[in-house]
């Protein structure tokens, strides 16, 4: 459920803050976002997805006692144990100082209006990370040593990456990303709301939606792409 903003520009309050880091996330093109989602060892605020080794968190504190109580947690303590490959913390404007944050944690505020700034770190989003990705291709065939503008745009944008690396934490809690991705899915599953893949012998995917009838999946009528004879041996297999 949405959490509504305050009328007041200044006071924030925990709900309010992880559903803006929620819409944040989205805007930066994350795929999938999840908030106060988890059991396993920590229950991030707001854990998004550009892709299954790509996961941005965002933990929010609406007070200096809630961070400080943060920080004595294992997986704070312990990096290698948490999630994110890339972490921020979201706080009301002035609440934390760069100064305060452990290694390699960006901070973003949360502006009187409800803007959200990034202060501290790099912004990281996901059309960034795929054309740094292309950039980076073009480099080492040698396309990009002219100096026409786009060659330049091209080099400062795998520079940008760089920088966004030296904030990702590789050593991370990854078995725990694919843990709440897999239990969002299964609970999908159980409600009846997923679609199902099946590959045919010709390495072509065919799909069609599915849902739980009498004890056994049954495809819904008129739903997906027909399954072609060899697909549906395979699926009979």
């Amino acid at each position: 459920m949405t959490a509504p903003l305050l009328e007041s520009p200044v006071t924030w309050t925990h709900a309010q803050l992880v559903e803006l880091a929620r819409q944040w996330l989205y805007r930066q093109d994350c795929s999938y976002v999840f908030t106060e989602y988890g059991a396993l060892t920590e229950k991030p605020d707001a854990l998004g997805y550009f892709g299954p080794q790509a996961t941005i968190l965002i933990e929010c504190k609406v007070s200096r006692a809630d961070f400080r109580a943060d920080a004595k947690k294992r997986w704070r303590k312990e990096p290698a144990t948490g999630l994110g490959r890339w972490r921020y913390y979201l706080a009301p404007r002035g609440l934390l100082r760069p100064e305060d944050l452990p290694e390699r944690w960006g901070l973003l505020e949360v502006l009187p209006t409800g803007t959200i700034k990034c202060v501290h770190g790099l912004r990281v989003h996901g059309r960034g990370l795929d054309d740094a990705w292309r950039a980076r291709l073009q480099a080492d065939a040698g396309q990009l040593d002219g100096e026409n503008p786009w060659h330049v745009k091209r080099r400062q944008l795998l520079e940008w990456r760089a920088q966004v690396a030296a904030m990702e934490f590789e050593e991370r809690y990854a078995a725990g990303e694919l843990a709440i991705m897999h239990s969002a899915l299964r609970r999908l599953a159980l409600k009846n709301c997923m679609g199902i893949l099946k590959t045919s012998e010709y390495s072509r995917v065919a799909w069609r939606e599915e849902t739980w009838v009498d004890d056994a999946w049954r495809p819904v009528p008129g739903s997906g792409v027909p399954f072609s004879e060899a697909a549906a041996r395979d699926s009979s297999g």
